[in-house]
Order: structure tokens, then sequence, then C-alpha cells
């Protein structure tokens, strides 16, 4: 472990500590308008893109220094795979939450969808290589 290691873990610790309140936000039940509804849900989407923004950086930075030894580095850009599809989702969120009550859909359908994609990539790459091979 190095210094830039330990200083991404902190970040990310600090995030973590951090989601007990932005959830709090959410379920405190109140009626209030659009605005602050945008807010609350933009808060805790920001602290979620956050989270996982620090993920692939820590992610990128274990992988580039050999920092894991004996986990593959396909294993890490699995994993990095899945906080860009996070960090998308929650991050896209942020604004539409200005427009519509509903953006909180976007942190499940863009994930789910992301992983769509890369799991059809995944399984045309093999057939694309046997068709050039032949």
């Amino acid at each position: 472990m190095d210094r830039r290691l330990r200083f991404l873990n902190m970040g990310w610790l600090l995030m973590i500590v951090v989601t007990p309140f932005a959830t709090r936000l959410l379920t405190v039940g109140s009626h209030e308008d659009a605005g602050v509804h945008a807010v609350r849900f933009g808060f805790y989407a920001l602290v979620q893109s956050l989270t996982s923004v620090i993920m692939i950086v820590i992610l990128r930075h274990m992988a580039s220094r050999q920092l894991a030894p004996g986990v593959a580095s396909s294993t890490l850009t699995g994993m990095a795979w899945r906080s860009y599809s996070l960090a998308l989702g929650f991050g896209i969120s942020i604004p539409v939450f200005f427009a519509t009550s509903y953006a909180w859909v976007l942190w499940i359908v863009i994930p789910l969808s992301m992983r769509l994609v890369h799991r059809l990539r995944g399984r045309q790459r093999p057939g694309a290589a046997a068709a050039t091979r032949s």
C-alpha cells in the first residue's frame, strides 16, 4: 500500500461515513417543493457518485502499480466497470432531479443496461474472433 492509495481509501471511507446521513435525508418524510426534493435526492446521488468515482480511481491505481498480488487485472477491470455504471447512473440523475422527481429510476436503469451491454459485448467477442480467423 502506498501513500496515494491510503489517501484515496480515506476519501472512500469518508463517503461511506456520509452515506447514512444522505440516506436519512431521503427517508425524512415531509411535504416539500420540487427544489427541496431535488436537493435531497441530488445530494444522495452525489455521495454515491463520488463513492463510485473514488473506487474507480483506487482500482486503476492498484492495477497500474500492481498493488493487488494474486488478483488478476481483469478482475480489477470488471470491478471498475461496475463502478463506472453506478457513477454514471447516479451522476446523470442529479440534474434530472430538477426536472422530475422520478430521476431515481436512472439509479436502476443505467447500471442494469450497462451490465446488459457489457455481457452482450462479451458474448459477441468470441464469435467475432472466430469469424475473423476463418
